[in-house]
């Protein structure tokens, strides 16, 4: 029951012979939601800041280039994009 939740929300995103296509997820969430919650966990140094300049094109969180930088929980806001 719950992959079949997981693959309607994804749609047409996922693909099990090309993997995820971020740009596909990245337009459905801005056509179907007005606020995207992302909660990223993990050791400290690894590139989850890296991962999320990534993600979204630009960078709007400061890195550690490889060195810890972000110690504690942090909510960033972004803006809309049009």
């Amino acid at each position: 029951m719950a992959q079949a939740a997981y693959n309607d929300y994804l749609g047409d995103s996922y693909d099990p012979e090309k993997g995820l296509d971020i740009e596909k997820v990245k337009k459905k969430a801005q056509r179907e939601k007005d606020k995207l919650n992302i909660v990223l966990m993990g050791a400290t140094g690894v590139g989850k800041s890296s991962l999320v300049n990534a993600v979204f094109g630009t960078n709007i969180v400061e890195t550690g280039d490889g060195k810890p930088k972000t110690q504690e929980l942090k909510k960033s806001l972004f803006p809309k994009k049009v």
